[in-house]
């Protein structure tokens, strides 16, 4: 009976032993993911459709779509499959659980965040740092400061809804620019369709512009921002209803190179006041 005893023990013992080997060889970002944690918090989707996955990785299967701009309420986080976030167009680990079911969203593609999380794991090692495609906001002159109190934001002047990245692109013109934008017909005009629907006498090209209209299409409905200046190789743009949506953004500066995409939104060119 102590010879079967001693046998169970030794066969537990190298069990156990295999088991840290291996542990030792995991990944980890692997190792973070069984981290999770319990925290409720709310969140809401971007302007297009959000995949919803049976766990919090890219190899789990989608089992749903949100629509955009839906309020979500979540019951916990984990590290899971990086995902690039849509606006910032950095690394995001984080996977957030739907509260009450098995169901996850990545944090990279909703506004919102988890209460005393990070994007990164806590043993993430850190990388030098890059220029994101999006930075933070520019605080330069007030030359490139609107005035939202100005009556070219105002209802009975600009004739789209408040908050939205067309009544900041159609009243920043107006304001610095004393234009107001026309269109060939006055239904449909959103943000993606100003490509095609704004005044053909507004010439268009590839090539940003300071005072011109930048133009992206994506979502449901594109979007527009205002370039308030170009210096050299950087695009510092005017926005509303991107992040976060509903109202004005402030600014933020971009490369030629890094604005012609955000996320899954392509630009289509700038069109030139």
């Amino acid at each position: 009976m102590r010879f079967h005893r001693l046998k169970s023990l030794a066969f537990l013992v190298i069990f156990i032993l295999i088991l840290s080997g291996l542990m030792a060889f995991l990944p980890e970002k692997i190792i973070a993911d069984v981290n999770y944690v319990k925290v409720t918090f709310t969140a809401r989707t971007s302007r297009y459709n959000t995949n919803v996955r049976s766990g919090p990785g890219l190899s789990y299967k989608i089992i749903g779509k949100i629509k955009p701009n839906t309020k979500l309420t979540f019951d916990g986080y984990i590290y899971g499959d990086k995902v690039t976030d849509l606006w910032l167009g950095t690394p995001d680990y984080r996977w957030y659980k739907i509260k009450g079911k098995d169901m996850w969203v990545a944090s990279a593609v909703v506004i919102g965040n988890a209460p005393g999380s990070k994007p990164l794991p806590p043993n993430a090692k850190k990388k030098p740092s890059k220029p994101s495609t999006e930075e933070k906001p520019h605080h330069g002159s007030s030359s490139i400061k609107p005035n939202l109190n100005s009556a070219a934001y105002k209802g009975g002047v600009n004739p789209f809804p408040n908050g939205e990245c067309t009544w900041f692109a159609w009243g920043r013109a107006l304001e610095k620019t004393n234009t107001k934008i026309s269109f060939t017909q006055n239904y449909g005009r959103h943000g993606g369709r100003w490509w095609y629907l704004v005044s053909k006498k507004y010439k268009r090209g590839r090539e940003p512009r300071t005072n011109s209209i930048a133009v992206w299409s994506g979502g449901s409905y594109g979007h527009v921002a205002f370039v308030e200046k170009v210096e050299g190789n950087s695009v510092i743009i005017g926005e509303a209803n991107w992040n976060p949506a509903g109202c004005y953004n402030g600014n933020r500066t971009f490369t030629k190179s890094s604005i012609r995409r955000r996320g899954s939104y392509r630009l289509l060119g700038f069109i030139y006041l």
